[in-house]
């Protein structure tokens, strides 16, 4: 008799529990802009995202010398293992081109525009970086999405931008 309430007792609460198993959402709207000073590169790091299984950003990276000469912007997620995954943007004459472990992206953003970057990892150490791009001529959006592989989870992402201004606009953290 004992066993059968306990057992409806768990069937009754299985929804509230499942509830709770929700991934949290942290989200903010307060920008975040990480610019190099002359030849310093400007550098910003999160906090541990040890409990975080997704990043989506929407940035913009602006040039501060006249051609672009040097500049770049890169995002990397730190391994718990010491090692790194990185997305790094470099202009060229047509826009920002991204690569992510020997791998370019055909899509390309423009600099100074607004684009969306969706970083996720999974329990196997696979980190995705999805790039966003809209078409201005089209008004049609645009993924691409390239992987690297940690030795572990990851630990927190540090920003960089060299001979430039990289600005998150938005920042949302999907928790586990």
């Amino acid at each position: 008799m004992r066993f059968c309430f306990l057992a409806a007792a768990l069937v009754m609460a299985a929804p509230a529990m499942a509830q709770d198993a929700a991934p949290h959402i942290i989200q903010s709207d307060d920008a975040v802009v990480v610019k190099s000073q002359g030849d310093a590169d400007g550098t910003a790091r999160t906090d541990p995202l040890t409990q975080v299984a997704e990043v989506a950003l929407k940035l913009s990276f602006t040039c501060t010398d006249t051609g672009c000469g040097g500049a770049s912007s890169q995002l990397t997620a730190e391994g718990e293992g010491g090692d790194a995954a990185a997305i790094t943007f470099t202009p060229a004459a047509d826009g920002l081109h991204a690569i992510v472990a020997g791998q370019a992206y055909r899509l390309v953003v423009k600099q100074g525009q607004t684009f969306d970057l969706r970083i996720h990892w999974n329990d196997g150490h696979r980190v995705s970086f999805d790039l966003y791009s809209t078409d201005p001529s089209t008004g049609i959006s645009n993924m691409e999405s390239h992987d690297a592989v940690l030795t572990a989870g990851v630990q927190d992402l540090a920003f960089r931008a060299s001979h430039g201004t990289l600005t998150l606009v938005s920042q949302n953290y999907r928790l586990r």
